[in-house]
């Protein structure tokens, strides 16, 4: 059995995650499937990563929330 796990987002791909004030990008290096049928997305930024669910990240970055830092 396969299983297809689809994303809006690919790998390689620059995105900001919507809360962070400094809006710093990061790429996308690994895409995981959950046991509830969800999904989150390996980012990484200088060597640090993290895990996020799709709905948390952005292609574009909010300039507005940058310039409130």
């Amino acid at each position: 059995m396969a299983i297809i796990v689809r994303s809006k987002f690919d790998y390689g791909q620059v995105v900001y995650i919507k809360t962070d004030i400094n809006q710093d990008p990061r790429q996308i290096i690994g895409i995981q499937g959950t046991a509830d049928g969800g999904m989150l997305l390996k980012l990484t930024i200088d060597g640090d990563i993290s895990w996020h669910y799709e709905c948390e990240i952005s292609e574009d970055k909010d300039v507005v929330l940058a310039m409130s830092n």
